[in-house]
């Protein structure tokens, strides 16, 4: 029986590959309070429409493909019909889904659901012009036992804090500074979106003074309290801290009291935004798109430490654990804030225009199909384009250095196989070509788990190095 066993289960994991994951969000319910909206329309400009993601099931954990049981944009409407119809005085919006993704990972220890959406708001005026009035992102990621349940869950969760999110502004205010956008910029897929709405944070030329209650309202220049704000500075005197000041803010009351600042995201103050980053104060500096602190880190740190983590007020507790842990008064290392999902990366390791290189494989299984036509993949963004030939049991190897702009991974002739990669500056970047596998199916790229795509790329280049030593005997 032991030898049967493994080639059943590797029967089982290509059978489970094929098959498809289908979910709906029937059972799903929301509500956004106060909201002078409702959802007269969902766009899908998703580069990639016939899938939302993948996840894992089964003992094995084989990956398969998800996708809706209808279309997104029909699935979406009927929730929001169910969920936030329209009533009195409420004025129509269009909700553009320019990304929309779910994935899983799964170590020795546990198991996460992750989603991620990136969305706009578009409001259709009586005379017929098109307003971008927002735009929106959100991620969420779960734990569990069996997370491949909580999808539904997860969606309901992002959609749910970009449109709090939205709902939260006053929709006046976002009627006089909206952009205005053509029909077909309004139809236009995510790629063709050249430039996508900036946040009011990088387009308003006054900082709102106040207290920022989360990430959010730090991008929309909207803090929550908007009461006196004080100061408190103190000089510090360490080596790598020289000309800097300890910032200790506080509120005074309507009696001329002093009151604490609790739960706060971070505060602004003259001109000036502050983030609350381990319990203190560090004063953001925007550069282009991106904003920029520095702040204490532990000795000995290095950037996989914080390089991700999520800020809202403290960062992580199990992160929050490790900088505290061996903080110095002299330790100092650099960080980006960014802006499309709030997360903090360190500044050596964020994929901007200013990192070196990324290296990226794309990589076609060993599964004894020598006869499968070879496939042409590709990368590109606005100005640059590279591209190879990929064949069963074969890799293709790209270094790409401009990553000042989004980048794509397609293969050639199969426009619903193409994604949106951010590729990452630190490690090799994987993605698994899948061929068709039957009259219906189709071929497809995915990113690839980092331990599992170098398993198959060792198996390739083994393979290949076997070849030539034979060939040349």
């Amino acid at each position: 029986m032991k030898h049967y066993l493994p080639v059943f289960l590797w029967f089982l994991c290509q059978w489970s590959h094929a098959q498809g994951y289908l979910l709906d969000m029937r059972k799903q319910t929301i509500s956004v309070p106060n909201r002078q909206f409702y959802i007269g329309r969902v766009i899908d400009a998703r580069l990639s429409k016939d899938n939302i993601g993948s996840v894992q099931t089964g003992l094995t954990n084989a990956r398969k493909t998800a996708a809706f049981r209808q279309e997104l944009s029909t699935e979406f409407s009927q929730f929001f019909e169910r969920n936030l119809p329209a009533g009195a005085g409420m004025r129509p919006v269009i909700l553009k889904v320019l990304q929309l993704r779910i994935w899983e990972r799964t170590d020795a220890f546990s198991e996460k659901a992750h989603a991620q959406l990136q969305c706009q708001f578009i409001h259709q005026t009586d005379t017929g012009e098109y307003l971008l009035l927002h735009q929106g992102s959100a991620s969420l990621s779960k734990g569990g036992m069996d997370v491949t349940t909580r999808h539904g869950n997860n969606l309901a969760a992002v959609l749910t804090q970009c449109l709090n999110e939205f709902a939260a502004q006053n929709f006046g205010q976002l009627l006089a500074r909206a952009s205005k956008i053509t029909a077909g910029q309004l139809e236009a897929p995510a790629k063709a979106d050249e430039e996508p709405m900036g946040f009011a944070i990088l387009k308003d030329t006054v900082l709102a003074s106040g207290v920022y209650g989360s990430f959010a309202e730090f991008r929309s220049n909207s803090p929550s309290i908007q009461g006196l704000i004080k100061i408190e500075s103190r000089v510090r005197t360490n080596e790598n801290w020289r000309g800097t000041n300890e910032v200790h803010p506080y509120l005074i009351d309507a009696d001329g009291k002093r009151q604490s600042i609790r739960k706060a995201w971070g505060i602004a103050y003259q001109g000036q935004a502050y983030i609350l980053f381990n319990g203190q104060y560090y004063p953001l500096e925007r550069t282009g798109n991106l904003f920029g602190f520095d702040a204490h880190v532990p000795t000995g740190y290095t950037p996989t430490v914080v390089a991700g983590g999520l800020v809202g007020g403290l960062i992580g507790g199990a992160i929050a654990g490790v900088i505290a842990a061996g903080t110095t008064a002299d330790s100092k290392a650099g960080f980006v804030l960014e802006l499309p999902t709030g997360y903090v990366h360190d500044v050596n390791a964020y994929p901007s225009a200013t990192a070196l290189v990324a290296k990226i494989v794309f990589y076609w299984r060993i599964d004894g199909k020598k006869t499968s036509a070879p496939a042409k993949v590709s990368l590109h963004n606005q100005t640059d384009t590279l591209t190879a030939e990929l064949s069963a049991g074969s890799i293709a190897e790209f270094t790409w250095d401009n990553l000042g702009s989004d980048i794509f991974a397609c293969v050639e002739g199969e426009p619903h196989a193409c994604f949106l990669l951010v590729p990452q500056t630190k490690k090799t970047n994987f993605i698994e070509y899948v061929p068709a596998e039957g009259k219906s199916a189709r071929v497809g790229l995915q990113p690839a788990i980092e331990k599992e795509a170098e398993f198959y790329v060792k198996q390739i280049r083994y393979r290949q190095e076997n070849e030539a030593k034979r060939s040349k005997k």
